[in-house]
């Protein structure tokens, strides 16, 4: 159509065209050219805003693809912010409940291996001794008997000559001595028999079987192994004749602290079976031993502290009763004394 128009000839081509048939050929071809050229022309338009819209698209599609990448990398970076902070979070957490429950564990394992100690230590160790002492006990018993036997036939030899003196001097019969090769030692006149041991005659039954081996350990003045000898039998008249035989004050820091123990833990029965006469030399030993004994307890042994503790806590109830349920005591001083050194030794744990 604008073809036509610039010519400006197209009605009149078409009316002269109408009315010559031999120019209708003509016209037609150049319709037909003019129309091709006219959809070139549109198809070059179309091409173009084609190719626009295209370009568009694809830039927009960058646009959204950066905004998109952007938006990513944000979050990450928010997201690993966050991750941070409650990671570091929740380390401070867990350090603070594995050191609360480390400290809860070792107080709880501290609490268990005192209550073990108290509970099974000392009782355990007075079972094995008694075992091991018990064995030593029936070798020693053979030895002790062939030595009684021969001690026996050298005393017959001895009083032959006796025997065949004149009628009219007379002749003492010996008295029979007890079986033990625990020296006798004579009492001074006036007083009581000092350190060490009393006469042999009044040694518990329980330690002839050993005494040989307990006189062994008195004379090299190995307190130690001698009180745990005696106390493995677990019998309370041999603890208080090694209490009566051997001087607090110089052999209790020679024991160690579990014999130490053992031996208070063992008076402590001796006083509350009601066996302790009062006004005796007995009494006197076992008072005497409390007291330097419960002086002798190490506070800084945390290995006993726990034991320890029990068995002073029972000593100075028990004292404490004698004072109260028995008036006038003839060993009040004494019982006063050892009650304070209970009770001392009982604050430095």
């Amino acid at each position: 159509l604008k073809l036509l128009t610039r010519t400006g000839v197209a009605s009149t081509g078409v009316a002269s065209a109408s009315s010559s048939a031999a120019g209708d050929g003509a016209l037609a071809a150049e319709l037909a050219a003019a129309v091709k050229r006219i959809e070139e022309a549109a198809n070059k338009k179309l091409d173009r805003a084609l190719a626009k819209m295209q370009d568009a698209a694809a830039k927009a599609e960058k646009k959204r693809e950066e905004a998109e990448r952007r938006l990513i990398e944000s979050m990450e970076k928010r997201v690993d912010k966050a991750m941070d902070r409650t990671s570091k979070r929740l380390e401070e957490v867990l350090n603070h409940a594995v050191e609360a429950s480390s400290v809860n564990a070792a107080r709880t394992m501290q609490a268990a291996f005192r209550t073990c100690l108290a509970e099974s230590l000392v009782p355990a160790f007075d079972a094995a001794a008694r075992e091991m002492m018990g064995q030593v006990a029936k070798a020693l018993v053979t030895s002790v008997g062939m030595t009684s036997a021969v001690s026996s036939s050298s005393s017959g030899a001895s009083m032959t000559p006796a025997s065949s003196a004149p009628a009219h001097t007379p002749v003492p019969s010996p008295s029979p001595m007890p079986t033990t090769s625990m020296p006798m030692m004579p009492a001074p006149s006036g007083g009581t028999i000092p350190t060490p041991a009393p006469p042999a005659a009044v040694m518990p039954e329980c330690l002839r079987s050993i005494a040989a081996q307990l006189g062994e350990s008195l004379t090299a003045a190995n307190f130690n192994e001698a009180f745990q000898q005696v106390l493995s039998l677990t019998d309370l008249e041999g603890v208080v004749y090694m209490c009566r035989t051997c001087e607090p004050s110089a052999a209790a820091p020679e024991l160690s602290q579990l014999v130490l123990l053992s031996l208070l833990s063992q008076l402590n029965t001796y006083m509350q079976e009601g066996k302790m006469m009062p006004g005796t030399p007995e009494s006197s030993a076992v008072l005497s031993w409390i007291a330097e004994g419960s002086e002798a307890v190490d506070p800084s042994d945390q290995q006993f502290s726990a034991a320890a503790r029990s068995i002073l806590d029972g000593l100075n109830q028990t004292l404490r009763d004698t004072l109260t349920s028995v008036p006038g005591h003839a060993d009040y001083d004494a019982v006063r004394r050892s009650a304070m050194a209970v009770h001392l030794a009982l604050r430095a744990l």
